[in-house]
């Protein structure tokens, strides 16, 4: 199987998937983890999705970085939508509370080789996992991570959990999917006075994000005594992380009217 099919043989070759390490089959997911000549180990999800070690840590470093260097001071976080236990480990290492919301427990196991803290988050209680996302309406969070298919009517609980003060992640689109980020922007465009998209400059993933709150800005609040200062941080800096925020020219033209900044 590859993941691409274009250009020559050698090039082929280091997208091969070599060897498929273990599956996981459930009613709504369906996940495989195979090695890789180039990329190490990635992950299949649902025969369409592909994860790369090294995105995963991209991911899990600009998410937690960006939102902990904007806040002043941010106690506890909430994930949900996403099996990144990497995400929640990085929160964790920098003091905050951390709780994940994940439906399938099982198929988070299944994936403990691909995630290198594992076994410190789900040995050392740093983290706590739930199943339900209902399980914790009355609480309130600083920052919020939905990370799967946001729907509209999801709103309104995540401001309800938020700190008024607090940050709101998520994830409206992959590129080149301009109509799906179009609308899942335009879904919380009335709920913040700031919202701006942003992506991984430097790496695989085209997974596009949205930073929104109604009082830290992503490039206005930055504390560089915070953003200069992380021990974990072999991919996030402070300039990444403004290079970040910066459109090309048809996505500021696409998302003109939705984008509050």
């Amino acid at each position: 199987m590859w993941i691409t099919d274009n250009l020559n043989q050698d090039y082929k070759q280091q997208f091969t998937f070599k060897h498929k390490i273990t599956e996981y089959k459930a009613a709504d997911i369906h996940l495989e983890l195979f090695s890789t000549e180039g990329f190490e180990d990635v992950v299949l999800l649902n025969q369409k999705d592909v994860f790369y070690k090294t995105s995963i840590n991209e991911e899990a470093q600009m998410l937690s970085f960006s939102a902990y260097s904007t806040h002043e001071d941010p106690k506890r976080a909430l994930i949900y939508g996403s099996l990144n236990l990497e995400l929640a480990y990085l929160l964790s290492k920098l003091g905050l509370k951390v709780d994940m919301v994940v439906q399938d427990l099982e198929a988070l196991n299944v994936l403990s080789g691909f995630f290198p803290h594992f076994k410190e988050v789900m040995s050392e209680g740093k983290v706590k996992i739930s199943t339900s996302f209902s399980s914790f309406m009355g609480t309130q969070f600083d920052l919020v991570y939905h990370l799967g298919v946001l729907q509209a009517n999801e709103l309104s609980a995540i401001k309800k959990m938020m700190d008024k003060k607090g940050i709101f992640i998520y994830s409206p689109s992959s590129l080149p999917n301009l109509a799906l980020l179009k609308a899942n922007i335009a879904l919380a465009t009335a709920c913040f006075n700031i919202l701006m998209p942003f992506s991984l400059p430097f790496s695989l993933s085209k997974k596009i994000y949205a930073y929104a709150s109604d009082t830290y800005h992503p490039l206005a609040s930055l504390l560089l005594q915070k953003s200069d200062m992380l021990e974990d941080a072999t991919y996030y800096n402070s300039r990444l992380h403004e290079s970040a925020f910066i459109l090309p020219t048809n996505l500021k033209v696409l998302l003109k009217n939705l984008v509050k900044n």
